[in-house]
């Protein structure tokens, strides 16, 4: 960094939710950060239309992070956009177009495997859907990253050589759904 690493706001809700690759990528970068975290009735309460009115919730949604720098201001939403910065600066986002290309599939894959997962975990038969997902949906999405995997050289890292957004992406939805068993503790 010409002026030292920036220090960050990162705003979100109480939760990990979307925010954590962020975080996570933040304290690999070890860049100073507060977090601005409120619950869902705070939102609606007035951070949401305070935060459009500053300019900083683009779409009306978080998470959102302000990074300062010396010279400059940038305010960044939607997570993966976010996660993408982040690794630019931190040189975790392939040396390649082509690696790029792979680091992009796995983490579209794994925001798919996300999606997959809110659509049980928000709707009104979580409990009774929950079961067949851990049975079947997990050990397919798991088997699709594991033949990734496989086809590195050594097998350490997702795409590259070295730790890259793809594996820190992948991490953060796996530990999200392992968070829920198939009996449903989490």
């Amino acid at each position: 960094y010409i002026s030292g690493p920036p220090t960050c706001v990162l705003r979100y809700f109480k939760v990990k939710g979307r925010a954590e690759a962020i975080r996570l990528m933040l304290e690999l970068a070890g860049w100073e950060y507060q977090q601005d975290l409120f619950t869902s009735e705070e939102w609606k309460n007035g951070k949401k239309s305070e935060g459009i009115e500053k300019g900083l919730y683009t779409f009306g949604q978080v998470p959102q992070l302000t990074i300062k720098w010396a010279d400059r201001e940038v305010n960044l939403v939607q997570s993966q956009a976010i996660v993408r910065y982040l690794a630019n600066y931190l040189n975790m986002y392939g040396e390649s177009p082509e690696q790029r290309a792979q680091i992009d599939v796995v983490v579209d894959g794994a925001g798919d495997f996300r999606n997959k997962f809110s659509a049980i975990k928000y709707s009104d038969s979580f409990e009774a859907q929950k079961p067949e997902f851990f049975k079947t949906t997990v050990p397919l999405w798991l088997g699709y990253f594991e033949n990734i995997l496989k086809s590195q050289p050594e097998e350490n890292f997702i795409v590259t050589q070295k730790l890259s957004m793809a594996d820190i992406v992948l991490f953060d939805v796996i530990d999200l759904i392992s968070s829920y068993d198939s009996e449903g503790n989490g």
